[in-house]
Formats: C-alpha cells, structure tokens, sequence
C-alpha cells in the first residue's frame, strides 16, 4: 500500500502517483470479491438505491432514465439517493417542518436541493415534468442537483409534503428549461 505525506508518513520514495494505488487496490478487491457490489453504472447505483433506501419510491422512469445516463460517478449518485433517504427518515420522525426541507437537505445532508422548476419552464415542458406511478400522475419538478459538464445529473422526485413522501422520477443530466 502507499500512502501520502498528509496521512503522517513522510517517506521520500512516494509520490503523488503511486497515492492513487490504494483506491484502486480495493475496487479491484472488492470486484474480485463481490462483483455483484461494483457500481459500473447509474443504473446500478439506482438498483442498490431501491434495496437500501427504504424511504425512497421509485418510479420506473427512475430506471428508465439512469440506464440512458452516462457521465455521472454512480457512487456519487448513491450517495446522494442515500443521503436524501436519510433526510426523509428524519423528516419523518418530525425533526424538521415540512417547510425546512429544503434548509435541512442543504444545511444538514449537503445536498443541492431545488424545491420547484420555474413556471416558465411549467408551461413549456409540463408533460416532460409530469410521471405516472402507481397510477397516479405527480409532478417532479423538485430536484437536486450535482456535478459539473460531463458528470452533470439531476435526481428529479415528488415531494408530497403532507405524507412526507419522496418519490424519485428521473435521473438525468438536465431537463429542459424555459431556454430550451
């Protein structure tokens, strides 16, 4: 293994290259031993996000969406499924109003929340915004935002304040807007 000067050991003979050894030692490890665990895609991300988010609904344009997406750091949008999941135990349990969503998304899980989409963009791409899940057609124009170019992603969900429910709809790189 080879570490770097930050971690305390100060060793002339590591340099910044050999630093990166580590990371990719254990995700060679861990594919070794679990293939099963490695999240090669946003779609895999998704997937574990369905198991272990148990907060969370998934519609399937969730899955549709993230098996298209390409660019984002699926354990990046693990992550942030993971965290909002957290987020939506403790809204739950009341330890935040309904109306603190936001502050706490951003505030306490770090999380680059948009509670709602323009009403420009409303009126030009309703239907893109709208999705169908369990029957019953929402509006997912809430979302979080994360990345930059090509790792840009956008998690867009409902949000149904009075059963504290999120549902995910799409993940995608952006949706249209009142420019598009």
């Amino acid at each position: 293994f080879f570490f770097q000067a930050e971690d305390g050991i100060r060793d002339d003979l590591v340099t910044g290259v050999q630093t990166c050894a580590l990371p990719i030692y254990l995700e060679a490890e861990l594919e070794r031993a679990k293939p099963e665990r490695v999240l090669r895609r946003v779609l895999d991300a998704v997937n574990r996000a369905r198991t272990e988010c148990v907060n969370l609904e998934f519609a399937r344009s969730a899955f549709e969406t993230a098996d298209r997406l390409q660019g984002p750091n699926p354990r990046d949008v693990l992550h942030d499924l993971k965290a909002l999941d957290a987020a939506v135990a403790a809204w739950r349990l009341d330890a935040f109003p309904s109306a603190g969503l936001t502050s706490y998304l951003r505030d306490t899980s770090g999380l680059d929340f948009v509670a709602r989409i323009g009403e420009d963009t409303t009126n030009r791409h309703g239907a893109w915004y709208t999705i169908v899940h369990n029957g019953e057609p929402l509006n997912i124009g809430a979302h979080l935002r994360a990345g930059k170019n090509r790792t840009l992603n956008r998690i867009y969900m409902h949000v149904d304040s009075d059963a504290k429910r999120i549902v995910i709809g799409k993940i995608v790189a952006h949706g249209p807007d009142s420019t598009s």
